[in-house]
């Protein structure tokens, strides 16, 4: 090379470099597609229009306001005053606010809910945007959360029992596992003594003023942001946040808001825990950092090369974990942000009794060989494709990007700074960063991640006979030995075969039939499989589908009962033709495809999902479920040891001793209802499991395939043909009724389990149906709806006796036509006959009183509403034409929806009502502690 084309080299290098750096300073720029302001009273506003759901409208009061700040004689007030903000504001006494929401449709929780955390309190509301004016009652809601709570004494000390117990609610081997744990992650921060739930002490006796005291010192506009995203016009409802909130004067001499820090340490703090009442033992090692703000191009990358860090160390810990005598039964690499102050790598492993330095060894010799040696080219390649393809699919949906989803992402730009670009921005950022991001930039961040200062040692596990709790020293020990550790690098085990190396003749079509309303297709293949077709654009980048087909482990003896039940998993866990599952993983990187087999009592089948550009992938795997199970003896060897482990710890729980006796009472006892132990493992056998798996999956013969989502019919139904029907047919098979019923007459049960000072009841109403008809179901469903709300009304609102009080219907057509109505709360142990009278009450009231008809409105809105946003979903499609199918309905039933929901009285409810709760079989099953 010649002077002058050295110069001109350096020339265009200098200029490629300065191009390069000036891009990565660049400053990020917030989603052009979001209306943003403050108003002059400090209030910050989000606002985008987005029709998904179609005619629903997401809002959010956000308040920069948590049990942070919190004084000491105030701890749980802030989330208390979650609380209060639904008994009595200045425009809605207590229960309008919860009446006038459900009577437009919405429900109390999904739509209607609000959560406390550390750092901040969140209120969340639906709003149906066709209601009559209901956006601006909903904006009225917001502002009353805001300035306009009531906070008056009596309703307090009303909501102190609905506030306990959900306190009472959370107690339990995790959460006093955790309340240690976090005293010494935030060690010397005041983080580690204000957990957002609160002390039971000061609930109990806390001074009215000091929640009035929290509201007006912190409830500022200038800490206050309402988000507003739905299928509404934007100048439209900015024209509502300034109406309802620009009127709100700042407030004066307010309180500055403390940013609380969590000092750094040198030193290692160790936190070791154990529990009666834990299940699981774990290690973790938490690297503490400042938090890493993403405000420039070059932020960004730094924040991808993260994410590919932990993606390709968590994958080789995955790996790990499927060998024969792992030293963990899982092995965790994340980053994580649990509070505002600061942010962690971590690294953790989930092991057996006694294995805590095994495992901890394990995952830190993981990551110090990503440290050493860095990562391989395929893992990275590979994991860059993985990335990629999300953002791809994301930015495909676009259009079709639920609400909630931008809802969630302004929040957290509002509450802890991050960045919300939008997907058409994050996009191109992917496919300029990820290209030239390099092994040496993974490797570099190694050194950065994990350190010796700032370290902190999470350890918990059962406290039992026969189990013995490493030291303090024996931790700081393992440290020492990976410095010194002789590690190789790590070989990145590839196999390109193709998934279906040999295909079969392609079948042919047999039949078809066009139900042109619902635009449906149904085709049936030559070897007897059906084919059920739904196109839909809900959204532009999934495709879902749902294969089944009578039989089941019903099929199989007793004698192998537990090697059928199992099936399923252990041909899952050892891959598919040639390839192991990590083989498999590796192979399928960069695809969005998943097919899993299942084995139920009554059925066998297949699930799964792709992106469009995926399909034939999918198809491939599905071909492969029928044709190619393989054993893979390590993996299954390690599956026993994590299934031994949890059923060996299992009953330490006493919500585990309760179900169990729930399901042996109500399955009287029958062998194939109770409860999985570790003698039960000796039962299984992975030759005879996949011996069962094969008879199953034989032949798809009297199969049927749903697909629902974003395909062309055409293209389906060639690969259909590729794919399924090339695979043999078999003789329609049929379930095998084994007998199993519920318990006749009274029955009563009490479990006596656990130390914490709290009970729970289930009330169990069977009987059999006297016919399988839509009329019969919705009735049944309409009236344990309505008793739903009654019973909330009465236990939680009025009484204060429970956090919230479960009611469902259990409506079976298989083996035998029968109904089971679920009545479930938990409570103080010395509630429970006060709640369960109120429950009969109830009952009895349905049964033979008025019902008022804002209960009927109710139902019927909510109902209308859910269906309305169902229908543009994929995941309704398929479990409505698969329910119809299997229950050998006409899929046109879906049609009849809202004429049986027009056409309900109060006579329909109790008619329903008396039908179901005149059984005499009636269980009642109540957990009690054991100190009683």
């Amino acid at each position: 090379m010649t002077s002058p084309q050295r110069l001109l080299a350096l020339l265009f290098l200098t200029a490629v470099l300065t191009t390069s750096c000036e891009r990565l300073e660049q400053p990020l720029a917030f989603d052009p597609a979001v209306m943003q302001g403050t108003l002059s009273n400090g209030i910050k506003y989000y606002v985008r229009e987005n029709d998904k759901p179609d005619g629903r409208l997401e809002l959010r009061l956000v308040v920069r306001a948590g049990s942070v700040l919190e004084d000491d004689d105030q701890q749980g007030l802030a989330h208390f005053l979650e609380h209060m903000a639904f008994n009595g504001t200045e425009h809605y006494d207590k229960q309008e606010l919860i009446d006038y929401l459900e009577g437009i449709g919405m429900r109390f929780g999904p739509d209607l809910n609000a959560y406390t955390s550390f750092d901040e309190t969140v209120y969340k509301l639906q709003i149906p945007t066709e209601e009559p004016d209901a956006m601006d009652a909903a904006f009225t809601i917001l502002r009353d959360w805001a300035v306009g709570l009531r906070n008056e004494s009596a309703e307090m000390d009303k909501e102190r029992g609905v506030v306990i117990e959900e306190w009472r609610g959370r107690r339990g081997a995790g959460q006093r596992i955790w309340d240690e744990h976090y005293k010494v992650l935030y060690h010397d921060s005041r983080y580690a003594s204000r957990m957002p739930i609160g002390k039971k002490e000061v609930l109990d006796s806390f001074a009215h003023d000091r929640l009035r005291d929290f509201y007006k010192k912190w409830y500022q506009p200038q800490l206050m942001a309402i988000i507003a995203v739905g299928d509404a016009d934007a100048t439209t409802i900015e024209q509502q946040i300034r109406k309802h909130f620009g009127g709100i004067p700042a407030t004066p001499a307010a309180a500055d808001r403390p940013d609380f820090k969590v000092p750094r340490h040198a030193s290692t703090l160790i936190s070791i825990v154990t529990d009666e009442e834990a299940t699981s033992s774990f290690v973790g090692v938490y690297y503490k950092r400042d938090v890493q703000h993403t405000r420039t191009v070059a932020d960004y990358r730094d924040r991808l090369i993260e994410t590919l860090f932990t993606h390709m160390l968590s994958g080789r810990l995955d790996e790990k974990r499927e060998q024969a005598d792992a030293p963990f039964l899982n092995g965790y690499a994340y980053t994580g942000r649990y509070i505002k102050a600061t942010e962690f790598f971590g690294l953790g492993a989930e092991v057996n009794d006694n294995g805590w330095l095994r495992g901890m060894k394990a995952v830190l010799a993981e990551g110090e060989r990503a440290r050493r040696y860095g990562f391989t080219p395929g893992e990275l390649e590979r994991t860059k494709a993985v990335l990629l393809s999300g953002v791809e699919r994301a930015y495909n949906e676009r259009d079709t990007t639920d609400s909630k989803s931008y809802a969630s992402s302004y929040r957290s730009n509002f509450t802890r700074n991050t960045i919300s670009t939008g997907v058409e921005t994050k996009l191109e950022l992917y496919r300029k960063l990820l290209p030239e991001i390099e092994l040496i930039d993974i490797m570099a961040l190694a050194e950065t991640f994990i350190t010796d200062t700032n370290r902190v040692v999470l350890l918990h596990g059962p406290r039992k006979e026969g189990v013995t709790i490493p030291s303090e020293a024996a931790l700081h020990s393992v440290f020492s030995e990976i410095a010194q550790l002789a590690l190789e690098p790590y070989v990145d085990d590839v196999d390109d075969e193709p998934l279906v190396p040999d295909l079969p003749p392609p079948g042919k079509i047999a039949g078809t039939e066009e139900i042109e309303d619902l635009d449906v297709t149904i085709l049936t293949l030559s070897n007897g499989s059906r084919i059920l077709l739904k196109p839909t654009i809900f959204k532009q980048d999934e495709i879902v589908f749902h294969a089944y087909s009578p039989g089941g482990h019903s099929l199989a003896t007793d004698a192998d009962f537990i090697a059928a039940a199992s099936a399923d998993t252990v041909m899952d866990i050892g891959g598919w033709g040639s390839y192991s599952t990590t083989q498999l993983g590796k192979r399928l990187a960069g695809k969005t495809v998943s097919v899993s087999p299942y084995i139920d009592e009554l059925s066998e089948g297949l699930r799964g999902s792709c992106r469009p550009v995926d399909l034939e992938v999918m198809m491939q795997l599905i071909h492969l479920k029928f044709t190619a199970p393989r054993m893979d003896k390590d993996a299954y060897e390690a599956y026993l040891t994590r299934l031994r482990t949890d059923l060996g710890n299992r009953l330490a729980r006493p919500e585990a001793v309760y179900q169990d006796a729930v399901q042996v009472t109500m399955s009287q006892g029958h062998k194939r209802r109770k409860p999985w132990t570790p003698e039960t493992l000796e039962a299984m056998d992975l030759q005879r499991s996949q011996e069962l798996f094969k008879e199953r999956f034989s032949g798809t013969g009297d199969f049927s395939f749903v697909f629902v989502g974003n395909f062309d019919v055409a293209q389906l139904q060639s690969l259909a043909l590729k794919y399924i029907g090339s695979l043999p047919g078999r003789p329609k098979e049929q379930w095998r009724d084994l007998g199993i019923r519920p318990p006749t007459g009274i029955v009563k049960q009490t479990v006596q389990k656990g130390v914490d000072p709290k009970s729970k009841v289930t009330i169990i109403y069977t009987g059999e149906l006297p016919e399988w008809s839509y009329q019969q179901r919705y009735w049944i469903y309409a009236m344990t709806s309505v008793l739903r709300i009654k019973l909330r009304e009465e236990m939680r609102e009025e009484i204060g006796g429970t956090y919230g009080v479960g009611v469902s219907a259990a409506i079976e057509h298989y083996p035998t036509r029968r109904y089971a109505i679920h009545i479930a709360f938990g409570c103080a142990p010395d509630q429970v006959d006060t709640l369960i009278d109120v429950a009969h009450r109830e009952i009895g009231n349905i049964q033979n009183g008025t019902i008022d008809d804002s209960y009927l409105t109710k139902v019927k809105q909510t109902q209308l509403r859910e269906r309305e946003v169902g229908l543009e979903r994929n995941s309704f499609w398929l479990h409505i034409m698969h329910y119809y199918d299997w229950h050998n309905e006409g899929i046109r039933t879906v049609n009849d929806f809202e004429n049986y929901v027009s056409a309900l009285t109060a006579d329909d409810v109790r008619k329903s009502a008396r039908q179901c709760f005149r059984t005499s079989n009636v269980a009642t099953l109540i957990l009690r502690p054991e100190a009683e």
